[in-house]
């Protein structure tokens, strides 16, 4: 026999006893408004942490590209390091861009809240060509290699359009043939591609598509966001009018008739206070690769002249 439960809102404290009791049905309107706000502020860390990790990857080729153009090319063991490091950093990326994905379309908390998260993610994954690449290439890293087959370090102008300036650029590139194509799960993000891939190209443009879903996520939250925190007021200050004080320590309780706590809920009226300020932090990204134009492979400029140093050759090529 199941034992009986109690619901009702408290202070978090030991000494006071004060409480306001709650019906089974008006606990589970907390707790489904505090699980709507807690998978936002999550989607919202989730998508901090994949632009963290791309960031942290552009700003390490740019410095070992610094290095190249001070003359300071690298040896055997600086060529070996820079297909580790280069790994490393862009299996940070995928992992956050997986995280983020994972978050959006499997938590049940948006569909009780009517919200459609994942046509958003649909949309982009058939429209997006190097969205579709990020998400397969994770896979493949977890189950059989790495994403970077060759690291090239050409000399290319500065200008798309040629010109006497140059520079000393490295590009890790990702090369199909090198691929066991039965470990590759969806053939269609590999059928896509030529047979080498710069991967910033790719990581730029799949960085510009997950803030795509991450603005629509925005917008499509924005009201019952509003809704989530208005009702987790509304049970504050029914509390507040009887007792007085504020909702800063306030709880919701399910326990058994015994006092212990099964459950219980923060009731600050907006537990995630950064959601106030999303639509002034959030920017949407476009246009990386013309923007970040160092390191990328630009399939129209007039020429890229091959590097005279060794450094020119190929690193990691079967």
């Amino acid at each position: 026999m199941s034992e009986e439960r109690e619901y009702s809102i408290r202070k978090h404290s030991t000494t006071e006893h004060q409480a306001v009791i709650i019906t089974q049905s008006e606990f589970g309107e907390i707790r489904n408004a505090f699980c709507l706000l807690r998978a936002i502020h999550d989607a919202d860390v989730m998508y901090a942490m994949a632009l963290d990790s791309y960031k942290t990857f552009e700003k390490e080729l740019l410095s070992a590209a610094l290095e190249l153009n001070l003359g300071n090319f690298p040896n055997d063991a600086g060529l070996f390091e820079h297909k580790v490091r280069f790994n490393s950093y862009i299996v940070g990326f995928l992992s956050s861009f997986r995280i983020y994905n994972s978050h959006l379309q499997k938590r049940t908390i948006w569909a009780n809240s009517n919200v459609d998260l994942k046509s958003i993610v649909s949309e982009v994954y058939d429209t997006c060509y190097e969205y579709r690449f990020c998400e397969e290439l994770r896979n493949y890293i977890h189950h059989d290699n790495m994403a970077i087959h060759t690291i090239r370090y050409p000399t290319m102008p500065l200008d798309a359009n040629g010109g006497d300036y140059l520079y000393n650029a490295i590009i890790p590139y990702f090369v199909k043939s090198h691929v066991d194509k039965d470990h590759w799960r969806k053939k269609r993000a590999l059928n896509e591609t030529g047979d080498q891939l710069a991967l910033v190209n790719v990581i730029s443009t799949g960085m510009e598509a997950l803030s795509r879903i991450h603005e629509s996520m925005f917008a499509s939250t924005m009201d019952v966001a509003k809704a989530a925190r208005e009702r987790l007021q509304y049970f504050s200050s029914k509390y507040i009018e009887k007792f007085g004080g504020n909702d800063a320590s306030l709880l919701a309780i399910e326990a058994n008739s015994r006092g212990q706590n099964y459950v219980s809920i923060s009731l600050a009226a907006d537990p995630h206070e950064h959601t106030k300020a999303r639509s002034r932090s959030f920017k949407k990204l476009t246009g990386l690769r013309y923007k970040l134009p160092l390191n990328r492979e630009i399939p129209d400029i007039k020429y890229v002249k091959a590097n005279e140093e060794e450094v020119g050759n190929q690193v990691g090529t079967k």
